[in-house]
């Protein structure tokens, strides 16, 4: 209990400012009085709550890097940011954005950036041996020198960033603007930021 304490520390602690640190650390200090009382239920559940708030602020701060809209384009007024720990669906963080065009022809693509969950972890298989990937519609390309996967049939591509986050960008259909368009979102993501983020 002591070492997840401390590594619970050590995390919030290289956080950004605008961390809700009296609230993680309140529950930090709530655990450590429970586990000397030997309420380890108490504990436990103050420690989970911890942990969740920490990563709300890593899904805000990947929110932060997600690219504005493109010309033309407009986002919705707000990202989707979840956060769930391992006991829930493999756990991990998630942030979202979608992107509309103007004009009379409907065109959506969607980037999402998420980890610190079990997909991320399996996909690290899939970049590592490309012989794994299935079907004709996958192949993999390089986009200025970072592996990714191109997926043709649902119009996606996909990299895998310091073996710690999954970032898929996907269009609303495959017709060529589309493309265009989520190649041109894809190459707007600020990936140097979110290498620094997940170090």
């Amino acid at each position: 209990m002591k070492r997840v304490t401390a590594a619970l520390l050590a995390a919030f602690i290289s956080l950004p400012g605008s961390v809700l640190a009296d609230d993680v650390t309140d529950q930090i200090n709530e655990a450590l009085r429970a586990y000397q009382a030997k309420d380890l239920e108490m504990a436990v559940t103050a420690l989970d709550a911890a942990s969740t708030l920490i990563r709300q602020q890593r899904a805000a701060g990947m929110a932060d890097l997600l690219p504005p809209p493109l010309a033309g384009w407009v986002s919705e007024e707000e990202d989707t940011t979840t956060a769930a720990n391992a006991n829930m669906l493999g756990g991990g963080i998630n942030a979202e954005r979608v992107y509309r065009q103007q004009g009379d022809d409907y065109r959506e693509v969607r980037v999402n950036i998420s980890g610190e969950s079990m997909l991320v972890q399996s996909m690290g298989m899939l970049f590592g041996n490309p012989m794994f990937m299935g079907g004709s519609e996958q192949k993999l390309v390089v986009i200025d020198g970072r592996k990714v996967i191109q997926n043709s049939a649902e119009g996606s591509l996909t990299t895998l960033v310091n073996n710690k986050a999954l970032v898929v960008v996907s269009g609303s259909s495959n017709d060529p603007t589309t493309v265009a368009a989520v190649k041109s979102y894809f190459k707007a993501i600020n990936f140097t930021q979110l290498e620094a983020m997940l170090k």
